[in-house]
């Protein structure tokens, strides 16, 4: 008789020690055991989302006092449109100034040799966001500058030896009222130079332009105060 209680006392002890192994098993790493009951520890889960969170603030954040010109170009590419619309263009920033917590910017966009310029506007945050954005498409890129004397003398040369300049002034009174050159202020480079002559007493005014040494002429007939004609290209 006591030999079987001994044996139902074994059995009972070994069953509660399988019972709380097998529970154990079942608990997960972050759960603690407390009697029959499972609490979850969140404290590592909390800690691990704090430095996610903090991560991707800190990823957002631009340093707006030193960002590179190639990463405000990169910004305001990725505008809508916009990198389609300039995806053979070249940029230059000409103005960045900080105001506040935003950047003001103000770039070109021009192709080739700045033979067309658009001129662009925007504010950037530290955010990376862009705001205000203006596009300015039409931007001069001749403006017309007077002659020395040395190359006014130079061009009238060359301008008088032409046959068809020779033609239109052959025993006629006429008069040279304006005579620019044009010169691309992005580069400085002259694009050429513009004679207007005027035929006395008469509505014919000639626009004779000079590029490479090429002569070409343009009759125009207007009076002469009737307006201006600019460098065409």
């Amino acid at each position: 008789m006591r030999g079987k209680r001994r044996k139902v006392k074994a059995l009972l002890i070994i069953s509660t020690i399988s019972l709380m192994l097998f529970s154990g098993c079942l608990s997960s790493p972050n759960e603690k055991v407390v009697g029959e009951k499972h609490i979850t520890d969140n404290s590592n889960n909390s800690s691990n989302s704090n430095i996610e969170e903090a991560n991707s603030d800190l990823i957002k954040q631009i340093n707006l006092k030193n960002i590179s010109d190639s990463e405000i170009i990169e910004l305001f590419l990725n505008e809508s449109g916009m990198k389609e619309k300039y995806r053979t263009w070249n940029f230059s920033i000409s103005v960045k100034t900080l105001t506040g917590d935003k950047l003001s910017v103000d770039l070109y966009a021009y192709k080739g040799e700045w033979e067309s310029v658009n001129k662009i506007s925007f504010l950037l945050d530290s955010k990376g966001e862009i705001s205000e954005l203006h596009v300015y498409p039409y931007i001069k890129t001749s403006m017309p500058s007077p002659l020395s004397s040395e190359e006014r003398e130079r061009v009238l040369n060359l301008v008088f030896n032409n046959s068809e300049v020779k033609k239109i002034v052959a025993g006629r009174g006429f008069e040279i009222w304006q005579m620019s050159k044009f010169v691309n202020p992005f580069t400085g480079k002259e694009r050429g130079i513009e004679i207007y002559l005027s035929i006395n007493d008469s509505k014919e005014t000639y626009v004779i332009s000079l590029k490479d040494n090429n002569v070409s002429i343009i009759n125009l007939h207007f009076w002469r105060e009737e307006g201006l004609v600019f460098f065409r290209e």
